[in-house]
């Protein structure tokens, strides 16, 4: 059976081949001379050819891949089932061609411009301005409002230099205005900066803790220093200044055991609020030694009575009788 199929690769010549060779005398009938459908309200002629078998078949193996997957690996049964299914499903649309042989071409649709229409316009009513009365107090401020405006006219000639504001760099407050002046060097830094800089200048050689919050932190070199000796973590904090701020930092429930640590190796200075102190190691009290007990003395009457009694004994007048009796031979051991 010759099926009237344009083949233009290899693909293509192994589709015909297996067509021409499975197909029946129905499906050949559609192949070589498509089927008649109604598309759009008109009688159009659907044909098919073996590209658009190649973009159905495509469709078909996504369908078949896996999530994400862009290759598939289809058997030649399945690829040739795919084949028998797509000549012969006539739901499937090839080309279309009218019945005078030429290609159809499917109505562009008409777009019908949207006209707006404008809103109408409704004029507006300026409100009237109230009468306001006033009182003492809006003429004292429109006089002070004058003075202030001549003033200023006063005193400026067209060179005067605009203003800037002198902001707190760590809680945004508007500390004063200032009159901005050319070559103006830059701020030595906030506020905290500045108070940090000025008791370091006060102990040159100690190590300034400035708490802030929850944390004694340190800055500049000696921070580098407590970095590397206490082995902590070197950051930076912005002071307002070009660049930032070598910063170390430790928490304050834990900070007598860092203050022992550097007071073991740099003199340390702690500033908590308003209170500014020298670190020191404060020496557990002394204990009270114990002394040697004495020897009690024992105030015994009745021993002391005991002892006058064996030395009348020895009284010279009671011993003079006793020599007489024993003929003066008596020996007192």
């Amino acid at each position: 059976m010759t099926l009237n199929l344009k083949t233009s690769c290899v693909e293509h010549n192994v589709l015909k081949e297996y067509l021409e060779e499975n197909a029946s005398a129905t499906l050949a009938e559609k192949i070589n001379h498509g089927v008649f459908i109604e598309k759009d309200g008109k009688r159009l002629l659907n044909r098919k050819d073996l590209d658009g078998f190649m973009k159905y078949a495509c469709e078909e193996a996504r369908k078949l891949a896996a999530k994400g997957a862009t290759s598939a690996c289809i058997k030649d049964d399945v690829v040739f089932g795919w084949a028998i299914h797509y000549f012969e499903e006539d739901e499937i649309i090839g080309k279309l061609y009218n019945e005078d042989g030429s290609e159809y071409k499917p109505p562009k649709p008409e777009y019908k411009p949207i006209q707006r229409v404008p809103a109408p316009s409704i004029p507006v009513k300026p409100t009237p301005p109230k009468a306001q009365q006033f009182n003492l107090f809006d003429m004292m401020a429109q006089t002070e409002e004058s003075k202030a405006d001549k003033s200023a006219d006063e005193l400026d000639d067209g060179n005067a230099e605009p203003t800037e504001l002198n902001v707190d760099m760590e809680t945004g407050e508007i500390l004063s205005y200032k009159t901005a002046e050319k070559n103006v060097p830059r701020t030595q830094g906030s506020s905290l900066y500045q108070k940090y800089i000025q008791i370091q200048n006060q102990y040159p050689q100690a190590v300034i803790a400035y708490r802030l919050g929850d944390f004694f932190e340190v800055f500049g070199d000696n921070a580098v220093k407590v970095s590397n000796r206490l082995e902590l973590t070197l950051t930076g904090r912005d002071c307002g200044l070009e660049e930032r701020v070598a910063m170390v930092g430790f928490p304050y429930y834990a900070a007598d055991v860092y203050f022992k640590k550097i007071s073991a190796f740099a003199q340390l200075v702690i500033v908590d609020g308003d209170s500014v102190s020298l670190y020191q190691i404060e020496e557990p009290p002394l204990k009270p030694q114990n002394e040697p007990s004495l020897p009690e003395n024992f105030d015994d009457n009745d021993d002391f009575e005991e002892e006058r009694a064996l030395q009348k004994f020895f009284d010279k007048d009671a011993l003079c009788p006793l020599y007489e009796l024993f003929d003066y031979n008596l020996d007192m051991q």
